[in-house]
């Protein structure tokens, strides 16, 4: 049995996500900043081909409660 992978999504795709689960839809460069910089020491993992920035949805779930943790 293979195990099923989260999709891929572009920087535009994981702002709709975010907004698609009840939160405020982020900015495109926001999106990218927490790629590059991080915040408060957490990255959002990616991977980048040519400058396209893709996010696997799971990782975008993991980071947005890990944030969330830390804000509260």
């Amino acid at each position: 049995m293979t195990k099923r992978k989260a999709p891929m999504l572009t920087v535009e795709k994981v702002r709709d996500y975010i907004e698609s689960i009840g939160a405020e839809r982020p900015s495109h460069a926001t999106v990218c900043r927490w790629c590059s910089k991080g915040v408060h020491g957490m990255f959002l993992p990616h991977v980048r081909v040519g400058k396209i920035i893709f996010v696997n949805r799971t990782d975008v779930d993991k980071f947005l409660s890990r944030l969330g943790k830390e804000r509260a």
